[in-house]
């Protein structure tokens, strides 16, 4: 009997995306051991988050969709309020953009290949990511 190749996860597996591995969803799943029950779960739902006020997952959109939900997701929070953005990889060209309009953030990569950036306005704190 000969062993069973294990076959990396596709985005789909790990984060709804449909296109092939990611660099970032191929990393997760050799950090899991190639368990792939370590990469699958649901998105975190706002009750499981306290102190954040919308969730964005844009793991499934194709650019530019998840940079434009993002902004309207700002747009519609309320003073001192949080949004936490759900992507498959870290979206570089958009902290340039939260800086420069008063946001700072704080990103997670998580189990299941997924990066959690927390994004608040800055003159909460006073921080930048």
């Amino acid at each position: 009997m000969t062993a069973a190749a294990v076959v990396p996860p596709t985005c789909a597996d790990c984060c709804g995306q449909t296109p092939a591995v990611s660099p970032d969803c191929a990393e997760a799943f050799a950090q899991s051991g190639g368990n792939t029950a370590a990469l699958s779960g649901a998105a975190p739902t706002l009750a499981e988050r306290p102190g954040v006020d919308l969730i964005v997952d844009a793991c499934g959109l194709e650019p530019p969709e998840p940079f434009v939900r993002t902004m309207e997701g700002l747009d519609a929070l309320p003073p001192g309020g949080r949004l936490l953005l759900l992507l498959p990889r870290q979206p570089h060209p958009l902290y340039r953009v939260l800086e420069q309009n008063g946001y700072a953030w704080q990103c997670t990569p998580t189990a299941r290949g997924v990066f959690e950036i927390l994004i608040w306005h800055a003159d909460a704190d006073g921080k930048a990511g």
